[in-house]
């Protein structure tokens, strides 16, 4: 491994961004000693692993210990209260705030009907409606929430939470800064194109790509095989069998959580450091990207993701670099490789 080679202005922006994350969340807990945190991510994203290991981060940093720790399938009210019978209840962000990923969204809607009775923080997300019908189920839900703050990663979304979803709102980077700088795998070579493969791909790559440049997504990093998924099927059975369990008989299942994210952290930071610049049209492919000290090409996902969140915090940054198409991209990198 090597140490990420920063710049002056990215160490200070990503320190200022970690600060910031670290500020909000002590004020969202209210410096209490233990809180919850929800909605661990079970499944192959690195970029939403990043986003769970940063909010643990932060809440190590303000000393609150999560006291119950769940995933969609193993949460349970009833066990939550008991485990943790008073303090704020902390959903893990990202960018499924929205109808875009319709499982994720009725399962928040869910659990913030269910916890009327706590405080509620809603992490840092991206938020997206493309369905009026969508939208006016979640302001029916959110906004009867007596004590519900949601965190927003960009202006729009912040805008929309306010005066769409009508609830308490402000913003706040993503918790993925509270990891700080991480160490790369070795200087890379060529051009690492990370590029989304579902329904949030915003364009498509150029026809003819030199040999130098390398397409890839986080599912096509595969080394982790089968092995890994039987052990993940292995983790939400146990957290199943310890959703009734509360205190210290939950600690296991946090430090499985951890593991497994930092397991996912690792992947991603190996993909990453592959190449000695990198494109992409993900938003943790940028953060990681950042933490890591890589050059890199922004492209826009499907519905403004990346250009908000830029305009929000990173614009500034000498290391990332902003294209209106994937020739554009592509030109940019070329450059920046030939003087790296």
């Amino acid at each position: 491994m090597t140490t990420a080679p920063m710049t002056a202005g990215s160490e200070e922006l990503v320190a200022s961004l970690a600060r910031r994350v670290s500020e909000t969340v002590a004020r969202m807990t209210g410096g209490a000693d233990e809180a919850a945190l929800l909605d661990y991510p079970n499944y192959d994203n690195p970029g939403d692993a990043a986003i769970w290991l940063g909010s643990v981060a932060a809440l190590r940093e303000t000393g609150t210990r999560p006291a119950y720790v769940a995933e969609r399938r193993s949460f349970s009210a009833r066990s939550l209260d008991r485990a943790l019978p008073d303090g704020p209840v902390l959903i893990n962000g990202g960018g499924n705030l929205g109808d875009l990923w319709p499982v994720i969204q009725r399962h928040r809607e869910q659990v913030v009907e269910s916890l009327q009775h706590r405080r509620v923080v809603q992490l840092p997300q991206t938020i997206h409606f493309e369905s009026g019908e969508g939208l006016a189920r979640a302001r029916g839900v959110l906004a009867g929430h007596a004590d519900l703050v949601v965190l927003a990663r960009d202006q729009q979304s912040l805008e929309t939470a306010r005066n769409r979803l009508e609830v308490e709102a402000e913003l706040c980077p993503d918790t993925a800064f509270a990891l700080g700088p991480l160490p790369r795998d070795g200087e890379g070579e060529g051009i690492l194109w990370l590029a989304r493969a579902d329904g949030e791909s915003g364009t498509a790559l150029p026809r003819a790509l030199p040999d130098s440049v390398t397409v890839t997504d986080w599912q096509s990093d595969r080394d982790r095989g089968m092995a890994r998924v039987a052990a993940r099927r292995g983790l939400k059975t146990y957290a199943r069998v310890a959703a009734g369990a509360g205190g210290p008989a939950r600690r296991p299942l946090e430090r499985a959580y951890e593991g497994f994210a930092r397991d996912a952290l690792d992947s991603a930071r190996r993909t990453l450091s592959r190449g000695r610049v990198v494109v992409t049209d993900r938003l943790h492919g940028h953060i990681l990207s950042l933490l890591l000290g890589i050059p890199h090409v922004l492209l826009d996902n499907s519905y403004g993701k990346l250009r908000g969140f830029h305009d929000a915090w990173t614009s500034g940054c000498d290391l990332v670099h902003w294209a209106g198409s994937p020739h554009e991209a592509l030109e940019i990198a070329i450059a920046l490789e030939a003087r790296s």
